[in-house]
């Protein structure tokens, strides 16, 4: 296919933003910093091609460098791998060059995380103005709203942003070359039609969540909901039938969650809110049945935190601090019957995170602060607590200053 003659190239070309982007560019003679947010990770190397060829429309020099992937890999080697690039490459850079930050394949339902990644990014500003020369940072469309929010120091430099949300139903023509995410999505749409095939409803149902995940992972959001709402109805199916299983309630608590996590992600809190409730309700109930289960007392934190979030965003701190402290309390439970568990130590350092950020009294806010700088200072060779200290001593440092 002609790149030049096709729709994605018409459409790129008429993108009034992406157009002021690559105009910015063109006429900078150092650092600024171009945000592009997809809503289809499929679209950045176009977007590239597109930039550097009318670039080269307008006799400019400058040329796209490389691109740095952080693809889905632990936080501390996302930051590992840029702060390489900027120690190696400080002093070699020259003004006609671009640099191109790939985080297009962030996976938007990890929320800590993604506040964890922007708020160091905000940290490497500077040094990252020092390049001098053009950077462009490319992020899922969804995640536009975090990072205004965890990194708003790019707003005080030069800046600028570009949506570039092309349908994906018109991609069909585009040639992705990933051939492990081609490899892994025919894996799964094979085990879909065998469920389908044996007519298997919780295996289809399975199936349906896994692919939902899948699109979720890649920013295809219209997709992954399409999956989740059908994996949803069957585990409906599935508890009318057997109204006693808690094996049952718990996939449509799963399921009302995933759907909740699309529709909050597309802006619509007060969907994801009904769907988080419900699913709280049945997740509390399992708990009820059984109040040993680590499995039961976990899915009602994360349901309670979620919540909470939503009331927090909505301007109802007294709700949000009472689940936010009811969830604190099973997550300490939870470390006091696991103490070496690092997944229940990092549940409490996000516990106590958020109730720091949430809190409108500093001492009190501080104190969660230091609880959570404990622990993770206790396990700071594991996971990504090595930058999570990092974040939570900046943060008590605004506080005491």
């Amino acid at each position: 296919m002609n790149f030049e003659n096709s729709d994605i190239y018409a459409y790129l070309k008429s993108n009034e933003k992406l157009e002021r982007l690559i105009r910015s560019i063109d006429y900078s003679d150092g650092s600024i910093f171009n945000l592009i947010y997809l809503d289809n990770y499929k679209l950045l190397e176009e977007v590239l091609i597109f930039t550097q060829a009318r670039l080269q429309e307008d006799g400019n020099k400058k040329e796209i460098l490389s691109v740095i992937q952080t693809k889905q890999v632990l936080l501390k080697e996302i930051f590992k791998e840029i702060d390489e690039f900027i120690y190696v490459t400080k002093n070699s850079l020259s003004k006609s060059e671009i640099i191109v930050f790939d985080m297009s394949f962030l996976d938007a339902s990890k929320s800590y995380e993604i506040e964890v990644l922007f708020s160091k990014l905000n940290q490497l500003r500077n040094s990252l103005m020092n390049l001098d020369v053009a950077l462009i940072f490319a992020f899922p469309k969804s995640l536009k709203k975090d990072f205004l929010q965890y990194a708003p120091d790019f707003w005080s430099v030069k800046s600028v942003d570009a949506d570039i949300d092309f349908m994906v139903k018109e991609l069909k023509s585009l040639t992705d070359d990933r051939d492990e995410l081609n490899s892994e999505k025919s894996l799964l749409l094979n085990q879909y039609k065998m469920a389908k095939e044996e007519g298997n409803s919780r295996e289809l149902m399975i199936a349906e969540i896994k692919l939902g995940d899948f699109y979720a992972q890649h920013d295809d959001l219209s997709e992954a909901n399409s999956y989740y709402i059908r994996a949803l109805k069957l585990a409906q199916e599935i508890q009318n039938r057997r109204p006693d299983s808690i094996e049952a309630m718990r996939d449509v608590s799963i399921s009302l969650e995933k759907t909740a996590d699309i529709y909050l992600q597309k802006g619509d809190s007060t969907k994801a809110l009904k769907n988080y409730e419900d699913g709280l309700k049945l997740a509390q109930e399992i708990q009820n049945r059984r109040p040993d289960s680590i499995e039961a007392m976990r899915d009602v934190s994360v349901s309670l935190e979620k919540t909470a979030d939503i009331y927090l965003q909505k301007g109802d701190s007294t709700k949000a601090l009472k689940n936010y402290e009811d969830g604190l309390k099973l997550r300490e439970e939870i470390q006091n019957r696991r103490p070496d568990s690092i997944e229940a130590m990092r549940d409490l350092v996000v516990s106590y995170y958020k109730l720091a950020t949430s809190n409108k009294n500093k001492e009190v806010a501080l104190g969660y602060y230091q609880k959570a700088l404990e622990i993770a200072n206790s396990k700071i060779e594991y996971l990504d607590f090595e930058q999570i200290v990092e974040v939570l001593n900046s943060s008590i440092e605004k506080i005491k200053a």
